[in-house]
């Protein structure tokens, strides 16, 4: 993988308290590009957190850390079992109850959060 000199999102909202709107939007377009991305080719993140998402040093986004991710989750597919944040773990996951892409997109609404 090729160097982000922009480092994590969780590094940048440290250093940057107030984010402009316009950044906000910019990376949250990004995301929601990525995710739908991965959710084209059958691949379920699982822990989509600020942590995970790096940035190039022009502040475009990278998703990373795949290990925990499904695969194959085409055509209704669903899994069950808790991995990842639990801050970010959408309710189904928590209760163990079977879930598809949908914990991603809660994922990112509490990182958009």
């Amino acid at each position: 993988m090729e160097l982000a000199r922009g480092g994590s999102l969780a590094g940048y909202l440290k250093k940057t308290p107030k984010v402009d709107i316009f950044t906000i939007k910019f990376l949250a377009a990004e995301i929601v590009c990525g995710i739908q991305f991965l959710h084209s080719k059958g691949i379920v993140h699982r822990d989509i957190k600020p942590g995970n998402i790096l940035l190039s040093h022009d502040g475009h986004v990278k998703i990373t850390d795949f290990g925990i991710s499904l695969y194959k989750m085409l055509g209704g597919v669903t899994a069950r079992g808790r991995c990842g944040a639990a801050r970010y773990m959408a309710p189904e996951m928590l209760q163990g109850r079977q879930y598809s892409y949908g914990v991603d997109w809660f994922a990112f609404g509490i990182t958009l959060y």
